[in-house]
Formats: structure tokens, sequence, C-alpha cells
């Protein structure tokens, strides 16, 4: 069983260390049916940046609790993705 440096095999709120965590495995299956549906994956950090990039950047700055606005807009702001939604009238 996996211990701490003080010796415990449970963290402060009494959960067995190395145990896997009921969320990351919900979140792990809930993943594995997304892509297999034919989706592309994505990981929790690129909800918070869809987050952030969809309103302006000072209600961004509001929901990332940062102090500036220039740290919010560096790491979680996302450009647009362009998709050509009529590939063929393009070949044609």
């Amino acid at each position: 069983m996996p211990m701490n440096e003080l010796g415990d095999v449970t963290d402060d709120r009494g959960h067995a260390l190395g145990a896997p965590s009921g969320f990351n495995s919900m979140w792990q299956r809930l993943m594995q049916r997304w892509k297999k549906a034919g989706n592309e994956g994505f990981t929790e950090h690129d909800i918070r940046a869809k987050a952030a990039s969809d309103v302006d950047l000072g209600h961004a700055q509001q929901l990332m609790d940062h102090n500036t606005p220039e740290i919010t807009d560096r790491v979680y702001r996302r450009k647009p993705k362009v998709v050509d939604i009529n590939p063929k009238s393009r070949t044609e």
C-alpha cells in the first residue's frame, strides 16, 4: 500500500493514497465512449479554455479568477477554429 512521507496510508480526508478517483474513472469511461462514437477527445482544461474563449475578456478574467486580463488572454483564450462546412463546393 502506498505511503506518504509521514507513513500515512490515507490522505487528510481519509481517502486511501493511490486509490483511483471516482471522478477520474467516470471521466475516462465517458471519454472512451465519446471517442468510440467518432468524436475528438478533450480534457477538463479544454472546457475551462472554452468557457474563457466564449465570453468577453473581462468576463473571462472573472470566470478564471485571474488578477490581470493578460494571463487570461495568454493562457485560456483560444482562437476560433475555422471549419469549412461545405468542402465539396471548393473542389467542383
